[in-house]
């Protein structure tokens, strides 16, 4: 659906998001619809959430991620554990706990 003319407009969209350092104004804003869990439907408390976002801007998202998290890995320390792919907390409280038995 598109085709190349989609795809080339939306790499022309991306570039000038880049370039300009500015989102368009409507990626800010979210359509919030309420999905029942259980319970009585009459009660507010029984739904919960979910917000719908513009489909290009989480594509954008995922791309600005992707160049984060490639630049991170660069420029992060070998030990800097949170937040990382493929690495955790658990990580970095095991070794702690392994240096405290040996001192």
């Amino acid at each position: 659906y598109g085709g190349d003319e989609l795809l080339n407009s939306f790499h022309a969209l991306i570039e000038s998001i880049w370039n300009n350092e500015c989102m368009p104004g409507d990626w800010n804003t979210s359509i919030i619809y309420p999905v029942y869990k259980k319970g009585d439907k009459m009660c507010c408390g029984n739904y919960r959430g979910i917000s719908l976002l513009s489909v290009a801007y989480k594509i954008f998202s995922n791309i600005l991620v992707n160049r984060l998290n490639a630049y991170s890995e660069n420029s992060l320390g070998e030990y800097q554990c949170g937040f990382r792919k493929g690495r955790g907390t658990a990580d970095q409280i095991f070794v702690m706990r392994q240096l405290m038995e040996k001192c």
